[in-house]
């Protein structure tokens, strides 16, 4: 497996909601991951300055755009700010002002295993109560990709030939 980490840091202000539980506008960003191969693993990190931050839904989309898991879903009542890694398997938010480490999403990363790594990924968020705002100040992704071994023997080689023979090891 090799895994590569890549960020997006422009800010982006998050509208607020337009009344109780009725979501505002959602905004995107957009992280480019030119990575090959089939997903092993996705993490995400956010850097979120909100007030109340139970008011927010951040939804990840896969470059297929079919495919999506809301990473952080209304989490965390009124715990203003948050600089979190996403991971599966790891534990639920602890659900503290500033709060930062490692948690599981909201929903699991693994709806990705197995897709095609390369590609626009899409974080959008949005706000769904009003009197609250805020600002995506940055986030990341780490995708994780298998690498395929050459000495495995499941690859049926056959017919292989090395050219010019002898070669001299070049």
């Amino acid at each position: 497996t090799t895994c590569a980490t890549y960020t997006n840091t422009t800010p982006v202000a998050i509208p607020d909601g337009l009344g109780a539980n009725t979501q505002g506008a959602a905004v995107s960003s957009v992280i480019n991951v030119p990575a090959t191969g089939n997903i092993s693993d996705v993490n995400v990190s956010l850097n979120v300055s909100h007030t109340y931050p139970n008011d927010l839904v951040l939804q990840l989309v896969h470059p297929n755009t079919t495919t999506f898991v809301n990473v952080w879903n209304r989490a965390c009542g009124s715990n203003d700010n948050f600089n979190v890694t996403l991971s599966d398997g790891s534990p639920a938010f602890t659900c503290v002002a500033n709060m930062t480490g490692t948690y599981a999403p909201s929903s699991p990363l693994s709806a990705f295993n197995n897709l095609a790594a390369n590609g626009n990924w899409t974080l959008y968020a949005a706000d769904f109560y009003n009197t609250d705002t805020g600002t995506l100040n940055s986030w990341g992704i780490e995708v994780c990709t298998a690498v395929v071994q050459l000495n495995n023997d499941t690859y049926n080689l056959d017919g292989f030939v090395v050219y010019p023979n002898p070669n001299n090891g070049i």
